[in-house]
């Protein structure tokens, strides 16, 4: 009977991933992309296991919809992590691929001055273009960012 108990008192207390951290995690990520996020929500109750996705969303300025998709991994790596449980799982995350950021605008095209950007937009479906006016080397340019099937690609003119 005691051994009975025990399984039932180990099944009710089955670990769940603690959504604050991941919240945490989120806005970390966010502000790391220059975006100020608000209305941080990730969801209660997801199991704790390796490998496990789900998502989060968020608000940027402007009221753009974030999606970031945050995964249970079992090593450290060079992304922002969070740690829950006092590190018994750790927890990555990336922000959708199809919100172009400031940050995503500056790694694409390096030395480019995209602060004139909207902080986030959403290029829902393949064939959306977003432009923004960007400064390199100097000189005024125009960033242009195309969802494609495969992801958003962005070049700058």
């Amino acid at each position: 009977m005691k051994y009975l108990v025990l399984i039932l008192a180990l099944a009710a207390c089955k670990q769940t991933v603690d959504h604050e951290v991941a919240e945490k995690l989120v806005k970390k990520i966010l502000e790391r992309e220059q975006m100020k996020p608000t209305d941080v929500a990730c969801p209660k109750g997801q199991p704790v296991s390796i490998g496990t996705t789900f998502d989060c969303t968020a608000n940027a300025t402007g009221h753009v919809e974030v999606l970031v998709h945050v995964t249970e991994v079992d090593h450290t790596t060079e992304d922002i992590v969070a740690e829950g449980a006092g590190g018994d799982y750790k927890l990555v995350g990336a922000v959708d691929d199809s919100i172009v950021s400031r940050t995503r605008i500056a790694h694409a095209a390096p030395g480019v001055d995209a602060s004139k950007c909207a902080e986030a937009q959403k290029l829902a479906k393949a064939g959306d273009i977003l432009t923004c006016e960007v400064t390199l080397d100097g000189q005024k340019k125009k960033a242009v960012s195309k969802r494609t099937d495969k992801g958003v690609v962005i070049t700058v003119e």
